[in-house]
């Protein structure tokens, strides 16, 4: 996949790769958020196809930060059909597993043309099951459970009034030092 990008009248021809299995999927999950029955046809080409440059080259800035680990398709499986989870809070059009309209992702700006619900920070739903594999980032780490606690109080005080707001986050995070955790929750350092 190629962009021309305008450099002061200038027209420089820059590429950035994707492998078929991405553009494919990236291509799928657009013509879902665009209401297309026809994948090939999946909106505009032109449209589709910046919406791949700006989503593309927006993750290849991150590197090398950003890491988290990659829950296997099996282990969706198992929180699927044990856990009932249909939504991940931090994934990208790249990796996630439920699809359209069932994941949060920290670039709303670029990822919502593939379906993504935006961030999970601003993200508040008052039920479901949800998977949470956030960047090994200790105070996104805090940030998030600081974020599910407020959730979860919520959800408690809609079920009072209804059965129907049950709600549980399955979480991947790494083991670390606890006293770091602690200390952080009691705002120290």
């Amino acid at each position: 996949l190629s962009q021309e990008v305008d450099n002061d009248g200038d027209k420089p021809r820059m590429a950035i790769a994707v492998n078929n299995t991405h553009y494919q999927k990236l291509r799928r999950l657009f013509g879902h958020s665009h209401h297309t029955q026809d994948d090939a046809a999946a909106s505009d080409d032109k449209q589709f196809h910046g919406s791949v440059w700006c989503l593309l080259t927006r993750y290849d800035t991150l590197r090398p930060h950003g890491y988290q680990a990659a829950l296997s398709h099996h282990g969706f499986r198992v929180l699927e059909q044990r856990l009932g989870v249909d939504c991940e809070c931090f994934a990208s059009p790249l990796n996630c597993h439920f699809g359209a309209g069932n994941f949060c992702s920290a670039f709303p700006d670029t990822d919502s043309m593939f379906g993504s619900r935006g961030s999970f920070f601003d993200y508040f739903p008052n039920q479901g099951s949800f998977e949470a594999n956030p960047p090994f980032v200790p105070e996104l780490m805090l940030a998030m459970a600081k974020h599910m606690e407020l959730l979860l109080t919520q959800s408690e005080s809609a079920a009072e009034s209804s059965s129907d707001n049950a709600m549980s986050f399955a979480v991947v995070i790494p083991a670390f030092d606890s006293n770091q955790g602690q200390s952080s929750r009691r705002g120290g350092g």
